[in-house]
């Protein structure tokens, strides 16, 4: 097991299931060994789980509140990462930092084959209407297969640092990625070109192109796609803003500051910056103006941008709870 280093991590040794009815926990599975990292639900329900023990899990019926068997996916070397269900629920996919990205059937957890040729894999996304399956990893490429023969589709390389998160567009025509370079890019699935990219403060862009510039200064963190418009895409940073993108015309809809940057001084005197990085970040799908933003501040913000200005103010926000654990916070935002 290795520790994962980009990513804010649960290390909660339990995978628990909240009941849709009740405040308590619907069911909770003493499956994993360590720190559980990743988690996502098929359509019918079943869950599927990964963690540190280099380990995944299948747990059939988890959606009814208790599932009524879990199965173990072994094989991989090394921590287990990511995992996501194909739009059908037909397979079930694993990424790992030992590289490799493992397709099971997700009706017997038998496993259907083995992708690898990426460094750390980071996360993974399927295509929403296909079996096409796309990851990114720590070596600055993503890779997208056809899971029903294990074929390489495309590599994407362009980024200068490892891709840390990524995803299809609603209508899966493009895919978006964001890096640890502090870049933002829009590629063309079947090309497997860059179609534009947003670079960080101080990256330099062509004379009044006010569209190239992201207005961050840190790492991308995560991203999420508008869930029924193709070219809206949310981002969020490692410098506690985040900001809401369009792909077609390459503009910057809004900058959402999270929190403001701020130095402190130590007892010892020395300077040193408090954590403020925005590490999720959701749109809503009702209504669909509303995106949230999660930060290691403590703080989940919900913002209406639709008719706000370049820098809105959040029209809510609460206060989230960490799990009591030794290991950074993780937000895994899921907004209906």
């Amino acid at each position: 097991m290795r520790l994962m280093p980009r990513m804010r991590i649960s290390a909660s040794f339990h995978f628990a299931l909240d009941a849709p009815s009740s405040r308590s926990h619907g069911a909770r599975f003493a499956t994993h060994g360590d720190a559980v990292y990743c988690c996502a639900f098929a359509p019918n329900g079943d869950a599927l789980t990964g963690g540190g023990d280099d380990k995944a899990f299948l747990h059939f019926g988890a959606g009814a509140g208790a599932a009524s068997r879990s199965v173990e996916l072994g094989g991989h070397t090394d921590s287990v990462t990511t995992c996501g269900f194909s739009h059908t629920g037909t397979f079930a996919a694993t990424g790992s930092y030992d590289g490799t990205v493992k397709l099971w059937d997700a009706t017997t957890g038998s496993l259907a084959r083995t992708l690898d040729g990426p460094g750390d894999v980071e996360w993974l996304k399927w295509h929403p209407k296909g079996d096409v399956v796309l990851c990114g990893s720590g070596d600055g490429t993503c890779w997208m297969w056809l899971a029903t023969s294990g074929g390489c589709m495309r590599v994407f390389a362009g980024h200068e640092g490892p891709v840390l998160c990524g995803a299809f567009t609603c209508d899966g025509k493009q895919i978006v990625t964001g890096s640890a370079d502090g870049s933002v890019r829009v590629w063309a699935p079947k090309k497997g070109v860059c179609k534009h990219a947003w670079l960080p403060r101080g990256h330099g862009a062509p004379p009044g192109d006010r569209g190239t510039l992201l207005m961050s200064n840190g790492a991308i963190t995560a991203l999420d796609v508008h869930p029924s418009d193709p070219e809206l895409v949310a981002a969020a940073a490692e410098d506690g803003t985040a900001v809401v993108l369009h792909c077609k015309s390459k503009k910057i809809v809004n900058v959402l500051e999270h929190a403001v940057a701020k130095t402190v001084r130590r007892d010892d005197g020395e300077d040193e910056d408090p954590a403020y990085a925005v590490v999720c970040v959701a749109f809503s799908r009702d209504p669909d103006t509303w995106v949230a933003t999660g930060s290691v501040d403590g703080f989940l913000k919900v913002w209406d941008f639709a008719k706000l200005p370049a820098r809105p103010r959040p029209v809510s926000y609460t206060h989230l709870r960490a799990h009591e654990t030794e290991a950074d916070l993780v937000c895994r935002l899921l907004l209906e």
